[in-house]
């Protein structure tokens, strides 16, 4: 870790970026800090992270004494610069991605084996990952990975109605402008 500090952390490989009121006697005190000649003289390395699927399908910890299993289930997938980014988001928001979802409906309000399930898109730079996440009784776990199964067959197989991606695109809708109201409102 120490030989990665010393060849990642430099000069560089460093952008600084300011907010708020910075008039000289700040950019001075920036520039003191940060501007000068660095004791880091190792070579540079360029981070490019990627991620390498898992050569094993299932893995299985057994605790006995469990009264809850955590259940994760995932794939890489597609970067944010994928031609199909957008439509996966929405395939996830109706999959498991809003308290409304199909994953919600069935695991936890059908069901009741969870207090709550999701599935979320991680988009890297040059990779991503998709996963499902959630925390069951033990004495259910395979009937909700069974039901997890089901509902990503579902999505496989039958369209998607119109009312229900329009539900998915509001609430959609509604977050982004929500995450832009605090935006303006933290930026002031």
């Amino acid at each position: 870790m120490i030989n990665y500090f010393k060849a990642a952390y430099k000069p560089e490989n460093c952008t600084v970026i300011v907010a708020g009121k910075f008039e000289e006697n700040e950019f001075a005190i920036l520039n003191n800090v940060f501007g000068n000649q660095w004791q880091n003289t190792e070579a540079s390395v360029i981070n490019k992270f990627t991620f390498e699927a898992s050569p094993k399908g299932e893995l299985l910890i057994e605790r006995p004494e469990a009264i809850q299993s955590a259940i994760r289930m995932g794939a890489l997938s597609i970067s944010r610069n994928h031609h199909d980014f957008p439509g996966f988001q929405v395939l996830n928001c109706l999959l498991g991605g809003y308290f409304g979802s199909r994953l919600m409906a069935n695991i936890r309000e059908d069901k009741g084996y969870t207090y709550g399930i999701g599935s979320a898109v991680v988009s890297l730079r040059d990779a991503g990952y998709f996963f499902i996440a959630t925390e069951v009784g033990t004495e259910v776990c395979n009937n909700a990975l069974t039901e997890i199964e089901k509902e990503i067959d579902l999505l496989k197989t039958e369209l998607v109605a119109d009312q229900e991606l329009d539900l998915v695109r509001n609430y959609m809708l509604g977050s982004m402008l929500g995450s832009l109201e605090k935006c303006i409102f933290s930026c002031r």
